[in-house]
């Protein structure tokens, strides 16, 4: 049946046609057999294609690519994927990090076989010795060649592969990608290329990516690596992926072991780890609301405070961070295994020890938050009682305490609640 409105060459027309003109490629796809969809992780990397991990700079995305490629050297299986594989090796294309100095102490200590994670250190020919640019395709294909036990490439970041390449421009980001995608698609491997988010809160995050749109478009799977900013809690999430369903948001830790995967975290979704200040303010009111209600009949143990704030949904990180914006003050109660910090929003009246406190700087004097979240050093001593900031003699009653500045002189609490 011929379609309606068709026009039918004629010999002539035919005739025209010159025999080497360009003819179209057409494929029918009764002709095609279905192909599944193969995952290096599942849902958030796909094998023998682009994958574009993108986030704010310090947010943890080349610790992530590092903790991916410490799970494929051993083989396990990652957050969120039960399937567990034979180990693999990546290349590592880093243009920022040292080997020596940052990505051999990484992989150590997020516990890769180091004879599974390679880097490329340049590109060697007659001449010189070069940086891997996006012309040096073919050397690591051969590369590829070589090493069929590579499963993951990571080039981080992207800008630095392109060259003189404009980011800006779609049509020449799609240009000089092209080749890095037929490569994927060739070798299996996946190519995981690191981007940077631009400054601002667009309507979608997609289009904060630094450049141009088209690293989003060819890209297959869009991760994005953020940290939550009222719980400092990091984890990664996909913002595009047409290939399968949506993955839950995995978090991970960095701390000073190194880089730790805490499992699924359904609750930091994209949506909260790049809400707008506003959200960000009012979930920081909830919390202090919190703490002052907790505070308000005087001082109370630390740990009961965060237990019962976690218990409503804060967390651990996030309480602390708004108990130092309020300027609680933290002292150490009792010693050995029965002493504890208590917070409070006054000054108790328990004598300082100014012995312990004239021995130490003010920096020592304050109790802080480590990285692990739990709460500071204390100083030892009988009756010692060290808080949140530095003690000053007071100009009015000439003790020592902790002081606030009234017309140029220090003047304690006790003092300024009496001339109150």
């Amino acid at each position: 049946m011929q379609p309606r409105n068709a026009r039918v060459l004629s010999d002539a027309d035919m005739a025209d046609i010159t025999p080497d003109a360009p003819r179209l490629r057409l494929v029918t796809l009764s002709a095609v057999e279905p192909e599944p969809v193969t995952w290096l992780w599942d849902r958030f990397i796909p094998a023998g294609k682009i994958t574009l991990l993108v986030g704010d700079p310090g947010c943890g995305k080349s610790w992530l690519s590092i903790g991916i490629a410490a799970g494929l050297s051993r083989g396990w299986h990652l957050p969120g994927d039960e399937r567990r594989s034979e180990a693999s090796s990546t290349v590592f294309v880093n243009y920022e990090d040292g080997i020596g100095d940052t990505i051999r102490p990484r992989a150590g200590r997020s516990d890769a076989d180091l004879s599974r994670i390679l880097v490329i250190d340049g590109v060697e020919n007659e001449e010189h010795a070069s940086a891997f640019q996006i012309g040096d395709i073919d050397a690591l294909e051969a590369t590829l060649a070589e090493r069929p036990d590579v499963s993951l490439v990571v080039i981080d970041p992207v800008s630095c592969l392109l060259g003189d390449v404009d980011m800006f421009r779609d049509n020449e980001v799609r240009a000089a990608l092209q080749p890095l995608k037929l490569l994927a698609e060739r070798t299996g491997v996946a190519i995981v290329l690191v981007a940077h988010l631009r400054k601002g809160e667009a309507e979608r995050a997609l289009y904060r990516v630094s450049g141009s749109i088209g690293f989003v478009g060819l890209a297959r799977s869009v991760l994005l690596v953020a940290t939550d900013p009222e719980s400092g809690r990091r984890s990664v999430s996909r913002l595009k992926g047409n290939l399968s369903e949506e993955p839950q948001p995995v978090e991970f830790d960095i701390d000073r072991d190194g880089f730790a995967w805490k499992g699924v975290a359904p609750e930091l979704t994209a949506e909260r780890m790049l809400a707008p200040t506003t959200g960000r303010r009012k979930a920081s009111r909830e919390i202090e609301d919190f703490i002052l209600e907790q505070l308000r009949d005087g001082a109370q143990p630390a740990k009961e405070i965060i237990a019962s704030g976690e218990e409503r949904g804060f967390h651990k990180r996030a309480l602390q961070r708004v108990a130092a914006a309020l300027h609680v003050k933290i002292a150490r109660v009792g010693f050995g295994p029965k002493g504890h910090f208590e917070w409070s929003l006054g000054i108790d009246d328990v004598p300082l020890d100014t012995h312990n406190m004239s021995s130490i700087s003010p920096m020592e004097s304050m109790g802080r938050i480590d990285d692990t979240g739990d709460i500071g050093d204390s100083i030892s001593g009988p009756n010692a009682r060290v808080v949140k900031e530095s003690s000053r003699v007071c100009g009015t009653c000439g003790k020592l305490g902790l002081c606030v500045i009234v017309n140029g002189g220090n003047v304690c609490d006790l003092c300024a609640r009496n001339a109150a």
